[in-house]
C-alpha cells in the first residue's frame, strides 16, 4: 500500500500533488479490509459457538441453519452496536422470531 500511494504521488498530470487524495484512498481501503476481517472472523466465532452448543445433541440441519443465523446476526448487532439505531439492530438479532405468533381470528 505504502509503495502504490508513493507512485501516485509521484505521477504527472491531472493527479499531481494529489497525495492526500491517494493517502485518503489507501486508509478507506485498508479500512474496508479490516472491517471486512472483522465481519468473517466474527461469523467464524459464531458458528463456532453453535458447533459446540449443539455437538452432543443430534438436532437437524435446519435447526443448525437457524442457530447459524441467529449467532450470526447477534455477533454482527453486537459488533455494530454504536452504528445503528435500535430497530435496524433489533432486525439483525432476529427480535419476536422466537416470540409465538399471534392467534388471527377466523
Amino acid at each position: 500500500m505504502r509503495d502504490r500511494k508513493w507512485d501516485w504521488e509521484q505521477c504527472g498530470g491531472p493527479t499531481r500533488g494529489s497525495g492526500r487524495w491517494a493517502d485518503s484512498l489507501a486508509m478507506a481501503v485498508s479500512h474496508n479490509r479490516r472491517e471486512s476481517a472483522a465481519q468473517t472472523w466474527i461469523e467464524h466465532l459464531a458458528r463456532n459457538a453453535v458447533d459446540q452448543a449443539l455437538a452432543d445433541t443430534d438436532a437437524s440441519m435446519m435447526a443448525r441453519c437457524y442457530a447459524y443465523g441467529r449467532a450470526t446476526g447477534y455477533a454482527v448487532a453486537a459488533q455494530h452496536q454504536n452504528r445503528f439505531e435500535p430497530y435496524v439492530l433489533d432486525a439483525l438479532r432476529g427480535v419476536g422470531l422466537d416470540a409465538p405468533a399471534p392467534a388471527v381470528a377466523v
